[in-house]
């Protein structure tokens, strides 16, 4: 067992601005390439943090991430930098384009969004929200407590109906999350402050529309959003992706997914399908599929509006020098799905599907391709 304190991140990749953000203060702590940077002066509370390790003090591959002012602004870029492709083939902008022409124009997309909808429609049918956040806040967990202040005092305020109406959506704060784990080698992630009341403002309707996920079937094909990675569950995953019969099989969650086809030369072709840097590869499509997903739900729309403003919202860093006027706002041109927010996995769930139905479209469109193709 050992200690491991924080790191500065020493990553340095070519960073061009995408233009999903506006300065609306602080321009002049931007470098002409658009990568912030305060000047540089004492910290007003340095950051001794540490995580105890379990394991050979002489090997471990991730680091922690210290706050500090440089670990701020390499974690912005993670929501500033422009997206590329391997050979440069899909920016930011042709992703927008893809996600608004499938979103718009993919018939198995239809057909997904139907079945989730009537199952969200079902599963809320005569719901009282007080009694679904009070069994939300009894269960056994490790933020119970936390939970149960704020049951309190959302309650003395009225709020308990209407808990989501207690998310900041003036602004929201980024920093580096204390004692996160993260990759070597990669810049640390930009998580955001999303007021004193966010444990409470959606997690048990958030819940219950995870689980409308499920499985999906459409043409052959079958999508599946795996809640827990229970061994029952992986082993039934894993045989479905190694020896299933379906001509395509995904199972997913959040950004994370495993693909299988089954290849016009008769093999089973399988690999990893991530969502690269999720927090800032959807566009405002994948935004409005998750609205369509509850369109039947009235108060279901409004608690997604409220989070979706959220999204919406102006997002603050500040320096870690403590001075008043050490920091800079940055306006959000479309809703951007920041690290932290109550809709991660549901809005990664949308563009999991999303990319499901435009697979299912090519493969009913001119049949499975050929094991090679999809090496390419």
């Amino acid at each position: 067992m050992y200690r491991l304190g924080v790191s500065e991140c020493t990553v340095r990749k070519e960073f061009k601005w995408n233009d999903k953000f506006t300065v609306e203060q602080g321009m002049e702590f931007f470098t002409s390439d658009g990568f912030l940077s305060f000047p540089e002066c004492t910290a007003r509370r340095p950051d001794g943090g540490y995580r105890t390790v379990f394991g050979p003090v002489f090997y471990h591959t991730g680091c922690v991430y210290g706050k500090s002012d440089n670990n701020s602004s390499c974690a912005l870029t993670r929501q500033t930098a422009q997206r590329t492709s391997p050979g440069d083939l899909v920016d930011d902008h042709q992703l927008n384009v893809n996600q608004r022409d499938a979103v718009a124009n993919s018939w198995t997309l239809k057909e997904v969004v139907n079945v989730v909808r009537a199952r969200i429609e079902r599963k809320f049918l005569e719901v009282d929200v007080g009694r679904l956040n009070d069994v939300y806040v009894e269960q056994e967990h490790s933020k119970r407590p936390e939970r149960l202040l704020a049951r309190e005092e959302l309650k003395q305020r009225g709020w308990w109906q209407r808990a989501w109406a207690c998310l900041d959506t003036d602004s929201v704060e980024g920093l580096v999350k204390p004692g996160e784990w993260a990759k070597f080698m990669k810049y640390p992630r930009l998580f955001v402050s999303l007021g004193k009341y966010s444990i409470m403002a959606a997690g048990a309707v958030m819940d219950r529309i995870k689980g409308c996920f499920g499985l999906i079937t459409i043409a052959g094909c079958q999508c599946e959003f795996i809640k827990s990675p229970d061994k029952d569950s992986m082993s039934s995953v894993f045989d479905k992706l190694i020896f299933g019969k379906q001509a395509f099989y995904m199972a997913y969650f959040s950004d994370d997914s495993c693909i299988a086809i089954n290849t016009s030369d008769g093999r089973r072709y399988t690999c990893n399908f991530d969502i690269s840097s999720c927090d800032c590869s959807h566009t405002r499509w994948i935004f409005h599929l998750l609205e369509l997903l509850v369109q039947d739900v009235h108060w279901l729309v409004e608690m997604i509006d409220w989070a979706v403003q959220q999204c919406k919202a102006p997002l603050v860093v500040r320096s870690r020098s403590g001075k008043r006027d050490h920091k800079v706002k940055l306006q959000p041109v479309d809703p951007v799905l920041y690290s932290g927010s109550v809709l991660t996995t549901v809005v990664n769930n949308c563009a999991q599907l999303l990319m499901y139905s435009v697979m299912v479209d090519r493969i009913r469109t001119t049949g499975p391709p050929k094991f090679a193709e999809c090496r390419s």
